[in-house]
């Protein structure tokens, strides 16, 4: 009697540790599944992402209509006849161009600033 209650327990135990080892492996089958339809969607978004395309149109000296890919680098660009616009984060931090980040950095003044752009002394009594 002993020995097959012994035995009994040993087929329960077993028994567990089969139905444990099956549920981890679908687990972990479900997780995979879930990374490839991740995967899927993500690709699917690049994919739309990258069959858009947004124009930015200006105007040149003489009126012409100018296209072309709008980035970040075509809204920075300073060009004569654009308005000028500013890219900024959810924090109030504008995006500026790595050159004008070291102009500004290398400017001891806002004329020095200006002049790195050509641009001449402007003389004003209320600002230096």
């Amino acid at each position: 009697m002993g020995m097959s209650a012994g035995q009994a327990r040993l087929l329960s135990i077993t028994a567990k540790l089969t139905d444990n080892e099956l549920r981890s492996q679908m687990l972990t089958n479900s997780k995979l599944r879930l990374a490839d339809k991740s995967t899927e969607a993500s690709n699917k978004y690049m994919d739309a992402l990258n069959s858009q395309q947004l124009m930015y149109t200006s105007y040149d000296g003489s009126g012409n209509k100018l296209s072309e890919a709008l980035t970040a680098n075509t809204i920075l660009t300073f060009a004569d006849l654009k308005n000028q616009y500013a890219m900024v984060n959810t924090s109030g931090q504008i995006l500026l161009a790595g050159n004008d980040i070291k102009i500004f950095e290398a400017s001891d003044t806002m004329t020095d600033f200006l002049y790195a752009y050509g641009i001449g002394k402007v003389d004003n009594p209320k600002y230096s």
